[in-house]
């Protein structure tokens, strides 16, 4: 018996070993310049503001926020 030319995992199954759907999981988080500016402009008006705060009002990570802010060197 002739096998087709495949690949064998690890446990011995044979076949192409794709992953079924490549867009599962989390999405990622896209740094746009008005996101920057959004976030530049929040700190201008009230410096004393978190980025815990700022980024539960913008619905993104807080480290996309320290991000913007380093970038920004402030």
């Amino acid at each position: 018996m002739v096998h087709s030319p495949q690949s064998i995992d690890y446990y011995g199954r044979r076949g192409p070993f794709t992953q079924a759907r490549p867009d599962t999981g989390r999405p990622r988080n896209v740094r746009t310049p008005q996101k920057e500016e959004t976030v530049l402009q929040r700190f201008t008006d009230c410096s004393p503001t978190s980025t815990q705060t700022i980024a539960a009002e913008l619905y993104v990570p807080h480290t996309e926020i320290r991000n913007a802010l380093d970038t920004a060197k402030m």
